[in-house]
């Protein structure tokens, strides 16, 4: 007993500083320096005044866009590396890890809807990643949208949801043309299939099982992603040609 109750208080004192770690790190704001960056450079090289309004009379995307691939990607990968870092390293110490029944935890293990401890600490460092992203301690809790992360986090733990959210994304904007609107309706829409699965208790195939907590964790992680959208300007659809 005594080795199993060591290992379970050795859980809860990584997964505070796991989840903090993840929150700081996704804070790092690269998007917002990059862009920092570019924009000196601009000022440097321009040689004119009229270089400068020039420069600054540039379409959004001249100006905004430049160079931001590598950045989406960054934002994309990094809550998945961390969940997979911390899904590892809860492994490694968990009870029922290494048994003979693969990938069953002593913990909860009896129910079918229940997920693995390191499972659940890895999707809340994932989300906490998103949480930085969107939220940045070092901005002023200011900062970009968290649907780069969100989507390299349900594509690797929802794949389902992760389809569900991309039809309806392409649905709307089919319709409505509004990219903001169907982002969102998009995000809504995964946290209103995700209940629905845990309910008629929908085989997950791949990736976390379906059930309250994995619900619970698309909620907040598409809360996240709605707040980050809402405020931005990124999604929003172009006037209206006259």
């Amino acid at each position: 007993m005594i080795p199993g109750v060591v290992t379970v208080r050795t859980i809860s004192l990584l997964s505070g500083p796991l989840v903090l770690g993840a929150y700081l790190l996704g804070s790092v704001p690269l998007a917002h320096l990059v862009r920092r960056r570019r924009l000196f450079r601009q000022i440097e090289d321009l040689g004119s005044v009229g270089d400068v309004a020039g420069a600054i009379g540039g379409t959004p995307a001249q100006r905004g866009r430049e160079g931001e691939l590598a950045v989406v990607v960054y934002e994309a990968l990094l809550p998945v590396a961390l969940a997979t870092v911390a899904w590892h390293l809860v492994e490694s110490v968990a009870p029922g890890s290494g048994n003979s029944f693969d990938n069953i935890s002593a913990i909860g293990y009896l129910s079918n809807q229940a997920l693995l401890v390191w499972q659940s600490i890895a999707l809340w460092v994932g989300a906490a990643a998103v949480a930085g992203q969107v939220a940045s301690a070092f901005l002023g809790l200011r900062g970009g949208t968290g649907i780069p992360g969100v989507m390299g986090l349900a594509l690797a733990y929802t794949p389902i949801t992760y389809a569900v959210a991309v039809l309806i994304f392409f649905a709307v904007v089919t319709v409505t043309h509004d990219h903001r609107r169907a982002v969102i309706t998009a995000l809504v829409g995964a946290v209103g299939w995700s209940w629905i699965a845990w309910v008629i208790e929908l085989d997950s195939g791949w990736g976390a099982t379906h059930g309250p907590e994995l619900s619970l964790w698309i909620t907040v992680v598409g809360a996240l992603a709605v707040a980050g959208v809402s405020r931005t300007t990124d999604y929003r659809s172009p006037p209206p040609v006259r």
